[in-house]
């Protein structure tokens, strides 16, 4: 390692991503096959225990692990010996080594767990001058000081990347409950946050206990599993009694009880194994829970105390910051406003921590309005692909990629699921209006035509939504153009409106035509050429992700048996007669390039209603067309025309074409389990395709495999 000995070097991961994980994969796959001992430092036991506990889990080496000090901590490791490489320690029992005279006993590494903690103050000085005469010192923490010895090592890796990349959830932040208590914020100069006696008033209101409780109470089918954090000890055990008092499961935790009490919470609110009663629901702690506590299912952290502490607040907010695949993508952040005469700095706020995610677009108050813009034409202005923020209550698409200058529309395709007992059209006239009529309460009339029928392009090229009849179906529903992350959100919401009113009519998208998206382009003959071969290579991959009726479909014709092109399209007429004349039901429908409305039209797609399904199909056609713009060409590898959804090899692995075209985690995460269903639920029971759905459902989850261990590193 490449530093001297005397620097102390940090590395700067936010809450929740990973540190110790980082620090375990460098001890065990680079430090101790060289040969270096090393010694980990951290504040206390629990924090060491899950240092040791994560190497044990993933690298299995505990025979080269031991201990310094408090035998009944950490009773599986022995005591440090000629064997031991790895020592696990406290900064006070390593402070021994110094009373007592000692030398660091040959230590090469030490790593110094959430080193924030205690900077500045004699232990960790004494502790770290003694050990970096000899050894190299590596810092990890989450909320570095402003003054720390600790020079980086690297760029912080921060919340705002780490969400963007999938690594951790969403916080969803709500807008602070305004308690209307007064109290006197006041600072401890020793500690730099709210004094104690200043923040007990508040502890001992009732009013502001009620609302805390009546707050949980009003969302608590939304929160569901709740970490709070109360002001002090007293005020603990009074919000878990009003809890209890309203039917919920709550327990508290706090510094003076004793380790195995602790212990024994903690296992109770993590799997409901404890001895004290039923799995709690809600766990009210104080001072204890702020560091290192890995509990990854928590969906709400409600802030029931006031701090001044930025570092403080990251950490009680990065307790909930865990994400679940497939299971957590987010979490609530629920704090309360109280009155304080002069004395806002003494309160750090949600919106001052995320601020800089808030610049980026990753956090959104729930009272957010967004300007809709309203294009009157497609358009198509190539730019770097942006990730959707996934703010309540849209946070089904976090992750999502979008073009912010790519227009796009989306066709529904509606027909009755029953045979209808009134087929005149005056019926079909009022079943309309009614959809209208949903759509003007959603959107305003501004944006939604002003009776049903009427002039504009089936693909949504218009400047309102439209409802009118079709000759392929009962009627059609299309989208004005939309734009950017107001569209995605625009078109979220009007899906949520409409869903439950085409139900009450009897209305279901159709299966054999289904959801069309409609995507604005301006490509050169090269970059039209790229995307026939990039989709058509891809076109198996693709066909397993959407459902049977769709994948084999006379209106979803073949990419690859229709419209590979040879070296003659080497001009935009040539390629407008070559799409042309092969009719629009294509799965991949280009001929509206060459026509006022500039769209690329994919009709491959489920029939659906559902936002998070269509809006995921246009980001990944989206990440396509961009990847198409960089250059990126279908694999140098020979194929043929496949009629078919599953081929083996990448071809016909749809994680292989996200990979290819640069998609980010979110978008892997999302298709993969959109695939790993259709196969286990759809395709899986096909008459034609089922046993072979099988067999590569096999194949492709194995292959994926050591992807998905390298993402979980």
């Amino acid at each position: 390692m490449a530093a001297a000995f005397g620097e102390l070097l940090g590395v700067v991961v936010a809450t929740g991503g990973g540190k110790t994980r980082i620090a375990n994969d460098l001890i065990a796959l680079d430090l101790l096959p060289r040969g270096d001992r090393i010694l980990w430092l951290a504040k206390d036991w629990m924090l060491l225990r899950q240092a040791a506990e994560d190497l044990v889990r993933r690298h299995d080496c505990l025979e080269v692990l031991g201990r310094h000090g408090a035998a009944h901590k950490f009773p599986e490791l022995r005591p440090q010996g000629a064997s031991t490489r790895v020592t696990y320690t406290t900064l006070q029992s390593a402070q021994s080594l110094r009373r007592r005279g000692e030398s660091a006993p040959g230590y090469d590494i030490v790593i110094v767990d959430e080193s924030h903690w205690g900077e500045g103050g004699r232990l960790q000085s004494n502790v770290l001058n003694l050990l970096a005469a000899q050894a190299v010192v590596i810092g990890l923490t989450a909320t570095p000081r402003t003054n720390t010895r600790f020079l980086p090592v690297h760029e912080p890796i921060t919340f705002r990347h780490l969400v963007e990349e999938g690594y951790l959830a969403r916080p969803i932040l709500e807008s602070p409950c305004q308690t209307n208590a007064h109290w006197t914020a006041r600072l401890d100069p020793h500690t730099s946050d709210v004094a104690r006696p200043a923040s007990r008033q508040l502890a001992r209101d009732e009013d502001r206990n009620a609302l805390i409780v009546s707050t949980f109470m009003a969302g608590r089918d939304l929160y569901e599993k709740t970490l709070m954090f109360a002001i002090d000890i007293p005020h603990a055990l009074r919000l878990v009694e009003l809890l209890r008092l309203n039917g919920v499961l709550a327990d508290y935790i706090h510094w003076k009880m004793k380790a195995c009490d602790r212990d024994q919470v903690l296992e109770n609110f993590r799997t409901g194994s404890g001895a004290r009663h039923s799995r709690t629901e809600v766990l009210v702690n104080v001072e204890t829970m702020t560091h290192g506590v890995d509990i990854p299912d928590v969906r709400t952290v409600f802030l029931a105390r006031p701090t001044a502490s930025a570092i403080l607040y990251q950490q009680m907010i990065g307790r909930g910051a865990r994400r679940i695949q497939g299971v957590k993508d987010a979490f609530r952040v629920v704090e309360f406003a109280d009155e304080t005469p002069g004395g806002e700095s003494c309160r750090v706020t949600a919106e001052a921590i995320f601020a800089d995610v808030h610049d980026g677009g990753e956090h959104r108050s729930r009272t957010r309005s967004v300007a809709l813009e309203v294009p009157t034409r497609h358009e198509f202005a190539p730019s770097p692909m942006v990730r959707y923020p996934g703010s309540a209550p849209y946070g089904d698409m976090a992750g999502f990629e979008l073009q912010p200058r790519q227009t796009f529309g989306i066709e529904f395709e509606f027909d009755r699921l029953v045979a209808p007992t009134n087929t005149s059209s005056r019926a079909l006239t009022a079943d309309m209006g009614t959809l209208l009529a949903s759509l003007r309460d959603v959107l305003g009339s501004e944006l939604v035509a002003s009776r049903p029928g009427g002039p504009g392009s089936s693909d949504g090229g218009d400047r309102v939504w439209r409802v009118k009849p079709d000759g392929s179906c009962a009627l059609e529903v299309t989208t004005r153009i939309c734009i950017g992350e107001a569209g995605f959100e625009e078109v979220h919401r009007v899906c949520a409106a409409i869903q439950s009113v085409t139900e009450s009519l009897g209305l279901g998208i159709k299966r054999s035509t289904g959801t069309h998206i409609h995507l604005g382009w301006r490509p050169t003959p090269a970059e039209l050429a790229r995307l026939v071969r990039l989709s058509a290579f891809f076109e198996p991959a693709l066909k397993s992700v959407v459902a049977p009726s769709r994948a084999d479909n006379r209106y979803c014709s073949s990419i690859g048996s229709n419209l590979l092109p040879s070296s003659s399209l080497l001009t935009l007429d040539d390629w407008k007669r070559h799409v042309t004349s092969r009719g629009r039901y294509l799965a991949l429908n280009l001929s509206n390039l060459f026509h006022s409305k500039g769209t690329v039209e994919v009709r491959l797609h489920s029939g659906t209603q559902e936002a998070r399904k269509i809006l995921a199909w246009v980001s990944l056609w989206m990440r396509v067309l961009e990847a198409v713009g960089r250059g990126v060409d279908a694999p140098e590898e020979q194929f043929t025309a496949e009629s078919g959804p599953f081929v083996p090899g990448a071809r016909g692995d749809i994680l292989q074409l996200l990979r290819h075209v640069g998609a980010g985690r979110a978008m892997v995460d999302y298709f993969r389990a959109r695939r790993d269903y259709l196969l286990d639920n759809s395709w899986s029971t096909h008459w034609t395709y089922g046993a072979l759905a099988e067999r590569m459902s096999e194949q492709w989850r194995a292959s994926d495999r050591p992807y998905r261990q390298a993402e979980n590193r």
